[in-house]
């Protein structure tokens, strides 16, 4: 638990509110159709190595983005999404 507190307290250190418009009102739409269409396409990402730990990230991004409301965690996993389906579907095809 000592161990992971000190990474708690590092998070912690880094996400604070800032960039509220990604975070709130219809931006919440947003992250929640993104998180979907993630978890949709998660499965056929598999086949490709690591991508689906880029979704991953993207999808964590968004649930801390989401609790401390900080829009910039919010960017972040927009753009791990994005890089995800790039990565996968350049692989895929």
């Amino acid at each position: 638990m000592q161990r992971l507190g000190r990474y708690a307290k590092w998070l912690d250190r880094l996400l604070k509110p800032r960039l509220s418009v990604f975070v709130e009102g219809i931006a919440r739409y947003f992250i929640a159709g993104s998180c979907l269409f993630i978890a949709v396409v998660m499965p056929p990402m598999e086949l490709v190595p690591l991508s689906a730990n880029i979704a991953g990230i993207a999808l964590t991004a968004f649930g801390l983005a989401l609790i401390a409301r900080d829009g910039l965690f919010a960017l972040i996993a927009f753009c791990f999404t994005a890089g995800g389906l790039v990565v996968a579907t350049s692989a895929l095809l």
